[in-house]
């Protein structure tokens, strides 16, 4: 405690001075202070440039390199304090004041995670069914994260997990195009939600040869014939054609598609 018209200096961390000159005021109640540090919880390292509020006349302070605030000249009375900072989730203590003695309230935050992901779109198919897209914690605090699809021909691995790592997105149906959203969540702040667009390409069905006709008729009044190539598929046709008899000739024309049957010999 500080007797009436005394100085004092008080000294919170290593680096921070308050020279005070304390009197009694009229009715011989003496002032209190409150000094404290704002501190990471997890790391607890010093927290610099903190805002720490007090509800008392809407005092307020930042504190020092070394985490530390103070407040001086305060009745004597209990006191909410409340201590924020960027990346850190907010948090208030109480804290008692005894006239003329110097109350200590350390205040810890905890990091807030901040959710990224490394793409927010990935093409798959059936010569490419996954892709990796990096979870990434741009945050100070644990990042706690659950993914989901909403189509089931897309599936994510792992569905959920704890900090940074790759998240597999897999498509196992290649039927038809199709589309899927998928959501990773930061379990602790579900705002905090990246959205990733899913686009699954169908599988073209191969080629599959048809001709126009399976048989035909030559004779010397029409000696040839042409029949088309077809393709049922999607895939492109390369075709040929051969002929075991050197009496019918073959003509094919690849760029319509077209096959000549000539025959030369009409003797038998």
């Amino acid at each position: 405690a500080l007797s009436p018209f005394s100085e004092a200096t008080i000294r919170y961390g290593s680096e921070t001075y308050y020279d005070l000159r304390v009197s009694r005021p009229a009715g011989g109640i003496l002032p209190g202070t409150i000094v404290g540090a704002v501190t990471d919880a997890g790391t607890q390292d010093a927290i610099s440039n903190a805002n720490v509020g007090l509800d008392f006349g809407n005092l307020s302070t930042d504190t020092d390199g070394e985490g530390a605030y103070l407040f001086a000249a305060l009745p004597a009375g209990g006191y909410l304090i409340e201590a924020s900072a960027t990346g850190y989730g907010s948090a208030s203590v109480s804290v008692e004041v005894i006239s003329g003695e110097v109350a200590t309230s350390n205040i810890q935050l905890a990091g807030i995670a901040d959710l990224l992901v490394s793409g927010n779109s990935v093409i798959l198919s059936e010569a490419q069914p996954s892709a990796d897209v990096d979870i990434i914690n741009e945050g100070l605090g644990l990042l706690r994260w659950s993914a989901t699809s909403d189509n089931p021909a897309v599936t994510v691995s792992p569905a959920s997990g704890t900090g940074e790592q790759a998240l597999t997105i897999t498509a196992t149906d290649f039927t038809e195009d199709l589309a899927a959203q998928v959501a990773v969540t930061n379990d602790d702040n579900p705002s905090d939600t990246e959205t990733i667009t899913v686009q699954v390409d169908r599988t073209p069905t191969p080629a599959d040869l048809e001709v126009s006709a399976n048989g035909v008729l030559l004779s010397e009044g029409t000696p040839s014939v042409s029949v088309n190539i077809l393709n049922l598929g999607e895939v492109d046709l390369n075709w040929s054609a051969s002929s075991n008899d050197a009496t019918v000739t073959l003509t094919p024309d690849n760029v319509n598609d077209t096959l000549t049957i000539t025959a030369t010999d009409f003797m038998e």
